[in-house]
């Protein structure tokens, strides 16, 4: 059996290059932005985190939103849409670039989660960012309706300015042998993290 696939002019057309939903696109704003990005770089890099103001200019590009759910405010763009945008603000500045990456690739994965959670998420601002210090730094102990997480987590891009953390933790699970741990994560919003 042979299959022939072809592909039209339009589904090589990039979501970048026209007009999404009616606003002028993430890319034409992002190059729009280059001198702030490119003037604000030493700031960041001296503050060891993004400026507000950068912070701000970020989440006005739409930039975070490309990978998120149209229905939750997002543009669902192409992947290398999004990393097209990245390079276009992370070659002005190393800084903004990588903290726009890694936080605007979440929504990648939480588009897969539950959709209770999406809801919570981005149901009132879409502009909410996630961080993802989910490496297993902590424990997860099941308890009703879900686990509860207690630990230390290290530092991960952008959870200064980020709303809400992803974080992992190992559980126990009663199989052979008893000592046999288990990954868990739970996407929380940052405000009740202590």
């Amino acid at each position: 059996m042979e299959a022939i696939m072809s592909i039209s002019e339009s589904d090589t057309e990039s979501t970048m290059t026209r007009e999404i939903d009616g606003a002028t696109s993430v890319l034409e704003r992002t190059e729009a932005l280059a001198e702030f990005f490119e003037a604000q770089a030493r700031e960041a890099e001296d503050l060891g985190r993004l400026p507000l103001e950068t912070v701000q200019q970020l989440k006005a590009s739409g930039l975070v939103r490309l990978l998120q759910p149209r229905e939750y405010g997002g543009y669902e763009a192409h992947p290398t849409d999004f990393a097209q945008a990245v390079i276009n603000v992370g070659s002005r500045c190393g800084s903004s670039g990588w903290v726009a990456g890694v936080v605007g690739v979440h929504p990648h994965g939480l588009a897969m989660g539950d959709p209770r959670i999406l809801a919570e998420l981005w149901g009132e601002d879409p502009d909410v960012w996630t961080s993802s210090p989910y490496a297993p730094m902590g424990l997860a102990r099941p308890v009703e309706g879900g686990f509860r997480f207690s630990g230390h987590w290290k530092f991960s891009s952008g959870t200064d300015a980020s709303d809400w953390v992803i974080i992992g933790g190992l559980w126990r699970v009663r199989m052979e042998p008893p000592t046999a741990k288990t990954y868990a994560t739970s996407c929380c919003p940052a405000a009740t993290m202590r």
